[in-house]
């Protein structure tokens, strides 16, 4: 294993703008080579010690489903993941509330809004909710129990497939 602690802060950083995961070759790397670096990729943060909030920020601006490596990386840090941090995760990547533990209706409905199948982690979703799910992705409509018309029509203007998942009633004769 290589090691570039010997070098400048400046050749660090043209060091892992190169390849990010070159950080695990770095001991004690400044606060600017470790931002550097998870902002061109999130996946070297496992190489970094107690990484600030700012670069946990970073990691899921970058990629939001690493949301659920900041608990394991930073178990002694009693805010982390932020309120911020999870937001900017689904807003990321909306699938990314899964990885969230207790999410507020605020992560929710931003969940769904980037990605409607996150109505599947949501375990009672508003009607706003569902709402924004099916106008987001029509064929989510599949996941949504009891939907309104109003649902029905939205899913289907955004994904005329969505019709397959419409119920009808059947008249008795």
């Amino acid at each position: 294993m290589k090691d570039y602690s010997s070098m400048s802060e400046e050749e660090q950083i043209e060091l892992v703008t190169n390849d990010p995961y070159d950080i695990k070759n770095i001991k004690n790397p400044s606060e600017q080579v470790k931002l550097t670096a998870v902002r061109i990729n999130g996946g070297p943060i496992k190489y970094i010690a107690n990484p600030s909030e700012e670069i946990r920020l970073e990691v899921v601006k970058n990629n939001g489903i690493s949301i659920r490596h900041i608990d394991s990386l930073t178990a002694r840090q009693p805010d982390s993941p932020t309120d911020e941090m999870k937001l900017e995760a689904v807003r990321k990547s909306g699938g990314s509330i899964e990885y969230i533990d207790k999410p507020t209706e605020e992560m929710q409905l931003e969940a769904v809004k980037q990605d409607g199948l996150a109505i599947k982690y949501i375990t009672t979703p508003t009607e706003e909710m569902k709402l924004a799910a099916v106008k987001q992705d029509g064929l989510t409509l599949e996941h949504i129990m009891d939907p309104t018309e109003e649902m029905k029509l939205a899913a289907v203007r955004q994904n005329g497939l969505a019709v397959m998942f419409i119920q009808t009633p059947h008249p008795i004769s």
